[in-house]
């Protein structure tokens, strides 16, 4: 079996029209089949994991359990070009907190992400990640 390499894996994401990309994106968040026991499913959709965008929880809940869910796609490259990257929560929005690698001075550049689904936002930061032009990390 042929092993897929970050950039063969970032090369066929950025290939990827908008539905195959959304497709690739839900089959990632799919919960397998020892999670979906616990679940209750209604209609005949398949779940998947959905961020937190309360912003509420102890000790920092929402955003571990967010970050979890980011982490996912940590294989795609969405790291690779970002100093950081942070999704804050708060009542049903979303801000994506970054900074790139080829800032000489610490700017925080942020995206809001109004009214969009898990999905959608996971989506956005692709595309973000994918239209950085700054110099990746350890090169």
């Amino acid at each position: 079996m042929m092993e897929v390499t970050k950039e063969k894996l970032s090369d066929k994401i950025e290939g990827m029209n908008k539905q195959e990309l959304e497709s690739f994106v839900r089959e990632r968040l799919k919960f397998d089949r020892h999670e979906l026991e616990g679940l209750n499913i209604d209609g005949d959709k398949e779940p998947h994991r959905r961020f937190d965008m309360s912003g509420y929880g102890e000790n920092g809940s929402c955003h571990i359990y967010n970050t979890k869910i980011l982490n996912l796609f940590a294989d795609c490259g969405i790291y690779d070009r970002m100093k950081f990257l942070y999704l804050d929560a708060y009542k049903g929005g979303m801000t994506l907190h970054y900074a790139t690698w080829d800032e000489d001075e610490f700017r925080c550049d942020k995206e809001e992400y109004a009214g969009l689904g898990t999905v959608e936002i996971i989506i956005e930061i692709l595309n973000l990640t994918f239209i950085c032009t700054s110099k990746k990390r350890r090169m």
